[in-house]
């Protein structure tokens, strides 16, 4: 049903150009050092340049001049350049998106100008480059965790809880922007019921199998996931199958050696099956969780 549903979106991308995989990355490295606060142009630009290099010298020079044209044209279309825009209106406030812009041209100009000088041999331009700080890579593996809280309802009423889950999956870039996951998670969930007596608290775990489709964006990404599980605790209780429905978007951060960190939240809907002494029951969750992609391959 997912796959139905997304066919029409993943026919419709365009392949990601090395020109716009550099801006991408750069990009992404400006917005970084904005929210920790960008202080001064030379000494940020300095600071950026080795995460920079990484993605400009891995890109044939003809796409850097397209990337350096269409960063231009960015720039013209956004009120540029940035001083006369400012002098025009006498104040920055308004200006945030051309601000951006500019740093990132900065750091492109600065970064072009060390390639010609300061690109090792063993790294390659490639005509194929996807982006060294948005795309997770080719073949990655990926591994997630977090805290989630949750409510269950059955026919024995309500219940609350907390716990946490995690999951490891093989990933697959398949389109540019576009990655389909494949593991295993586990989990596990106190609950109890409103009147907080522990005489009714209830402890499960969750085993399950996650299939999930990712949209990667330059710092953003959602996803949407379909997860069939077992219930219970095994050797103790009985083992209830269910399938669980979710949603998730997050951010990615610099990436460390092969590993593209992740932060997100993340919301599922899980439907229970009814087994031999408890009712079928529906339960709503929601929770922050920490991960990485680790490239297997480019």
């Amino acid at each position: 049903m997912i796959t139905s549903l997304a066919l029409p979106v993943l026919l419709a991308v365009n392949p990601l150009q090395p020109a716009e995989a550099l801006l991408g990355d750069l990009g992404k490295l400006v917005f970084l050092r904005e929210q920790q606060g960008w202080k001064i142009d030379r000494y940020d630009v300095d600071s950026l340049l080795p995460d920079a290099l990484l993605s400009m010298c891995r890109v044939p020079e003809e796409q850097r001049q397209q990337a350096a044209w269409e960063l231009d044209r960015r720039l013209v279309a956004s009120g540029g350049p940035l001083q006369s825009a400012y002098q025009k209106s006498g104040q920055m406030a308004g200006l945030d998106g051309l601000l951006h812009l500019s740093r990132v041209q900065l750091l492109f100009d600065a970064a072009r100008q060390r390639a010609e000088s300061e690109c090792p041999i063993y790294i390659e331009a490639n005509h194929r480059f996807a982006g060294e700080q948005i795309h997770p890579g080719r073949w990655s593996l990926g591994g997630e965790g977090g805290g989630v809280f949750g409510v269950v309802n059955s026919s024995e009423g309500w219940s609350f809880g907390g716990g946490g889950n995690a999951r490891l999956t093989i990933n697959h870039v398949f389109r540019p922007r576009w990655s389909a996951r494949l593991g295993l998670a586990v989990g596990g969930a106190a609950l109890m019921s409103p009147t907080l007596s522990t005489e009714d608290m209830s402890v499960d775990l969750n085993l399950g199998i996650p299939i999930a489709l990712r949209r990667h964006g330059t710092i953003w990404h959602t996803e949407v996931e379909v997860e069939p599980e077992l219930v219970g605790i095994p050797f103790v209780t009985e083992l209830r199958p269910a399938i669980q429905l979710g949603i998730a978007a997050g951010f990615s951060y610099v990436r460390v050696r092969q590993a593209l960190p992740t932060v997100g939240f993340r919301m599922t809907v899980t439907r229970v099956a009814a087994g031999q002494d408890r009712p079928a029951a529906l339960a709503l969750r929601a929770g922050v969780r920490v991960g990485f992609d680790w490239r297997l391959r480019r």
